[in-house]
């Protein structure tokens, strides 16, 4: 991850870079939800939640740049290996 600098970006991508570094940073927020063991479960299903393919996913992944199949395999292992309450099925994608 690059710092962010005093002097705006300049060429043809200037307006768009802001965007791509929020984009970036957001999917990276997602994914380190996932990861810590100091976020709590609601950080944690709230990450996977966005990671397994919400509607905007596509959207910040395009614009960082970031291949949106790796990021929602990613959500997806994690969805998996969530623990679940007993008695409660985990349903499959698409469905509620």
């Amino acid at each position: 991850m690059t710092t962010a600098s005093l002097h705006p970006p300049t060429g043809p991508d200037a307006p768009l870079a802001a965007y791509r570094r929020l984009a970036a940073r957001v999917i990276e927020m997602a994914l380190r939800d996932l990861e810590c063991p100091c976020r709590t479960g609601g950080h944690r299903a709230s990450a996977i939640e966005f990671l397994v393919g919400a509607p905007l996913l596509y959207h910040w992944c395009d614009l960082a740049g970031i291949d949106v199949k790796r990021v929602i395999a990613r959500g997806e292992r994690a969805r998996l290996e969530q623990p679940w309450p007993p008695g409660r099925p985990i349903a499959p994608l698409g469905r509620p």
